[in-house]
């Protein structure tokens, strides 16, 4: 059985996608449905099925019986021996770059599914074997490679790591004049930034992505660009932006029919609304995204859905509902690896912890929240539990302790220009000014 490449194309053109569409819904890189349609490479196993199911139809209709062909020998045997070599030889290339293909869709797969370290490993694998070759097509895939071990270093907390093997990739985008490249790297690489806390670096490459992929008309580009500015704008405190850069994302997701996109932008638009106030309408965005995620299987979004969940129920009252949400993303977090999220779980847990005046305990939380965010290099984690333990610490008496947190969260606001920066440092030097007067009464 071989791949029929012009049924692939012909279904692909009667349901109106683009190969940039099929490859979205297939969940594989637009150069696999390009590759399959030329009849340059046999799709099998997993990529087979995943193009079947972007298709909407059953692996078995793109296959045709294999039946062969006649060949006449020429006169000239040497020369029939060479080409013969010389096609085992691109054959061999051929099957090479397809296992390595397959390497990179699979390493999607386990970044989908949660199992980071996995994907990791995949990745790596595709990186190092690519690296000896020095065909454009290879150099292209050991730059994808790089932007997965990026973005897999990235949700484990290893940010340095992650910068470093984005940075490769955008260079190899920039040396090539490969302009799509580019933009993914900018995107992964201003995403890894938001991670860190590093919240204008990230706006500041989001938008570079944005401007490129519109110039190239990429719209799922353009649409992930969107929900990462749509969480850029709301960290840094610009909940409005947010809102209209979430709802583009979210609008043109809908009109490519994109669920993956959709999902992503319904929980980016949870925090928005709630920012704004917007209860009701956060937990409709909460619902359809948690479905999504869990349709898709997406294991890392569902964890995120969950975490979002959370925050609407705190927002509604409904403390025991927080609490539930909260610990489903803080054990789906650890499982995974994913040192980030886990910390914003911790911290949302804390938070129900405060209203139930348990402060002790909630101080644990903050605490631990605050060492995780510092160990991996996060900023606005460490900057979030740092104002929130400084809080507890004041409620409890303990002026100075608070003095030395709350500082920690002023100073980064202000380095980040956040609006709430001025009223945090009000607080701040009104504390501090208390301190000041009971130590000179002491």
């Amino acid at each position: 059985m071989v791949f029929d490449s012009a049924r692939c194309r012909a279904l692909r053109e009667r349901k109106g996608y683009t190969r940039e569409d099929l490859a979205e819904r297939a969940r594989v890189h637009p150069r696999t449905i390009y590759n399959a349609e030329r009849g340059l490479r046999q799709p099998r196993g997993y990529i087979l099925q995943q193009i079947a199911e972007g298709l909407g139809c059953r692996p078995q209709e793109l296959l045709l019986e294999d039946e062969g062909s006649g060949v006449e020998t020429p006169e000239d045997v040497e020369e029939v021996a060479a080409d013969l070599a010389a096609l085992r030889a691109r054959l061999a290339e051929g099957a090479r770059m397809q296992r390595l293909l397959e390497g990179d869709e699979l390493g999607r797969l386990y970044l989908d599914l949660g199992r980071l370290r996995s994907a990791l490993e995949c990745y790596r694998a595709v990186y190092d074997a690519a690296k000896d070759s020095c065909s454009g097509e290879m150099a292209q895939l050991r730059s994808a490679a790089a932007i997965g071990l990026g973005v897999s270093h990235s949700y484990l907390g290893e940010i340095e790591a992650a910068r470093g093997f984005l940075r490769e990739s955008l260079d190899v985008a920039l040396r090539t004049e490969d302009r799509a490249a580019q933009a993914r790297a900018l995107r992964h690489l201003g995403v890894t930034e938001f991670l860190a806390g590093e919240l204008r670096r990230a706006d500041s490459l989001i938008v570079q992505s944005l401007e490129i992929v519109r110039k190239l008309g990429d719209r799922v580009a353009e649409v992930r660009s969107l929900v990462a500015l749509t969480n850029a704008s709301r960290a840094l405190g610009a909940p409005d932006s947010a809102l209209r850069y979430g709802e583009a994302a979210l609008t043109l997701a809908c009109a490519m029919g994109s669920l993956v996109d959709e999902m992503h932008a319904h929980v980016a638009l949870v925090f928005c609304r709630l920012d704004l106030q917007q209860i009701e309408a956060a937990g409709e965005h909460f619902e359809r995204g948690l479905a999504l995620a869990q349709r898709l299987r997406d294991r890392r979004c569902e964890a995120q859905a969950f975490g979002a969940g959370a925050m609407v129920a705190y927002g509604r009252g409904d403390l025991d509902g927080t609490w539930e949400r909260a610990s489903q993303a803080l054990s789906m977090a650890r499982e995974m690896g994913d040192r980030s999220l886990e910390g914003w779980a911790l911290g949302t847990r804390a938070a129900v912890l405060t209203r139930r005046e348990e402060r002790d305990r909630a101080l644990e939380c903050y605490l631990a929240w605050l060492e995780l965010s510092r160990t991996i290099g996060d900023r606005r984690g460490e900057a979030a539990a740092s104002w929130f333990a400084g809080r507890l610490h004041e409620k409890q008496g303990k002026r100075s302790e608070a003095l030395s947190a709350l500082r920690v969260c002023v100073e980064y606001e202000e380095e980040m220009g956040h609006p709430r920066a001025r009223a945090h440092r009000m607080k701040l030097d009104a504390l501090s000014r208390g301190v000041a007067r009971r130590r000179t009464r002491a």
